[in-house]
This record gives structure tokens, C-alpha cells and sequence, in this order.
């Protein structure tokens, strides 16, 4: 049998503060993402790499999901003919109604 030579890994590990500083730093708008993106694919500490991959991976679907949803309230929007979504006649007509029982107070706008 050959003797193979034990593999060196690239794991130095993070410390406690360590993780606090990456959490400061991906706090920063744009120059944390960055870094993150960097970390994300940056071999030289296999620990910063997987912590920083955890951080990203829900900061992806965030940045999917919002881009979804402006996306659709987008279509809405110009389906309709780029009118307003929500007339304000509705809202007057809803507290102008005639109150059902004595009791509640509605509120008339003029």
C-alpha cells in the first residue's frame, strides 16, 4: 500500500467575533453584497464560504420573491391600462353608506 499524504484543507474556522464582523459587514447596501458574492465562491476559508453561503442563499430567494411580486404588480398595472388600482370614489362610497345598526359610527367623508 501506498501512503497518501493527508490532505490539507483550507479550514482555519471563524471565530465567534469573526462572525460578527461578516454580519456588520453584509449589513452594508451594496458594499455587503459584494463581499458576500465574493465569499460566496472564495476557497481560501472553507468556513466563511458555507457561512456566507447561508447568508446568501436567503438573500437570492428575498431578491427573487420581491422581483416576482413587482413584476406581477407591473402586468396588473398595465393590464388595466396603467389607471389607478384603487379609486378613491370606492373608499367615499364605503363610509358615505347609511350605518346599519345606531350603535356603530361611521365616518362621512365630504
Amino acid at each position: 500500500m501506498i501512503a497518501q499524504k493527508p490532505q490539507q484543507t483550507n479550514d482555519k474556522g471563524v471565530s465567534t467575533w469573526g462572525y460578527v464582523g461578516y454580519d456588520l459587514l453584509y449589513a452594508i447596501p451594496i458594499i455587503g453584497t459584494i463581499f458576500m458574492i465574493i465569499y460566496a465562491f472564495d476557497d481560501s476559508n472553507v468556513a466563511r464560504r458555507n457561512y456566507t453561503r447561508s447568508r446568501f442563499i436567503p438573500f437570492l430567494l428575498w431578491g427573487l420573491l420581491i422581483a416576482g411580486a413587482l413584476t406581477f404588480a407591473l402586468v396588473i398595472y398595465i393590464s388595466r391600462g396603467g389607471r389607478q388600482l384603487v379609486a378613491d370614489n370606492a373608499i367615499v362610497a364605503l363610509l358615505s353608506t347609511p350605518p346599519r345598526h345606531s350603535s356603530v359610527l361611521y365616518l362621512i367623508h365630504d
